[in-house]
């Protein structure tokens, strides 16, 4: 399929439970409802700070947790993550 759905904000994001236990699992909070699926291609883009190479990059959607909060998996190489996914 086809990539453009736009560009939806986060307003926020991290890794494990937010805390002091940091896992590959990326949580991702959107300003408005983000209309995807599990196993949707993502763009995530202009994260900053510590760790940002965490968070940016082309992802592959894990799990939806409401309308507005979505999770990914870091795997250390995006290439790895979406080998298998065809759209």
């Amino acid at each position: 399929g086809e990539l453009g759905a736009g560009s939806i904000g986060i307003t926020s994001s991290y890794a494990g439970d937010g805390n002091l236990n940091p896992t590959n699992v990326i949580t991702v909070t959107t300003s408005t409802d983000h209309d995807l699926y599990p196993l949707t291609p993502i763009l995530i883009s202009g994260i900053t700070g510590q760790d940002s190479n965490l968070y940016n990059g082309n992802y592959t959607v894990a799990q939806i947790v409401n309308s507005k909060t979505f999770t990914y998996i870091y795997c250390g190489d995006a290439s790895i993550c979406n080998a298998s996914i065809t759209t």
